[in-house]
């Protein structure tokens, strides 16, 4: 059953505004973005709320997508695991390494290791676009973050053996051969040791659906009418997360 939860992340403004003064250091975070490119951006990121949108090109738009949504997302993981936490969905003592799959510019990798204080457990961050990994690299790198790896790739056969959680952050509605990952093979290759995903509700909702007895799926949905001043002023008003936890 899906929760609708109004969560109060005590500490969380915290953590964000000192992950954003750290970066700020090295470099601007002010976040311009020219009308076009802010308008062109934000449709295509509204198309992944579709059943069937159209790819963003990284290639040409990566710089734009970190602009317009890289602070939004940060903040969207700090809110989910520390709901984790809180809750003990997911225990601070686990030792298993994360596997960010088509990581971005890192934030959940971000978010894990701050919230668990695991700066030296191990990450291992996957994304295809070799720009937005360099992004990753370059963010972690200023916020001093260990025992990493990167690699330029998508999500193969060989990561699938791999003991992990798996993070996944709007992956999946950039798949667009979503279908593939229905079967109960594949699902339980992405599961792994589980899966953290935060995505839009019909996501979920498929995701749900695939599902048999062999998995524990609990789902929820964060309503934050609170956020950050830094994020109000880039037009990002109070939201909904949509967000479930999936272990064998």
């Amino acid at each position: 059953m899906e929760q609708t939860i109004n969560f109060f992340p005590h500490g969380i403004d915290k953590t964000f505004k000192n992950i954003v003064n750290e970066l700020n250091k090295v470099q601007n975070f002010n976040i311009s973005i020219s009308n076009e490119d802010s308008l062109q951006i934000r449709k295509l990121v509204d198309n992944y709320k579709k059943m069937n949108p159209q790819p963003i090109n990284y290639d040409k738009y990566w710089l734009d997508f970190y602009k317009q949504f890289f602070l939004k997302n940060l903040y969207k993981a700090l809110v989910t695991i520390e709901y984790l936490k809180k809750y003990k969905i997911i225990t601070s003592n686990t030792d298993l390494p994360i596997i960010d799959v088509g990581c971005g510019a890192g934030v959940c990798t971000i978010a894990w290791m701050s919230l668990f204080d695991k700066m030296n457990n191990k990450a291992i961050l996957i994304d295809q676009n070799k720009f937005q990994l360099e992004l990753a690299q370059h963010i972690t790198k200023i916020l001093k973050l260990n025992s990493l790896e990167f690699y330029n790739k998508t999500f193969p056969e060989e990561f699938n053996k791999l003991d992990g959680i798996r993070l996944y952050s709007y992956w999946f509605c950039e798949q667009k051969n979503f279908s593939i990952f229905l079967n109960a093979d594949n699902i339980s290759k992405i599961i792994g040791e589980g899966a953290l995903i935060i995505d839009y509700q019909y996501i979920i909702n498929r995701l749900q659906n695939v599902m048999n007895s062999n998995f524990s799926f609990t789902r929820w949905i964060l309503k934050i009418d609170k956020i950050p001043e830094i994020l109000v002023e880039n037009n990002n008003k109070g939201q909904c997360i949509y967000g479930a936890y999936i272990k064998p």
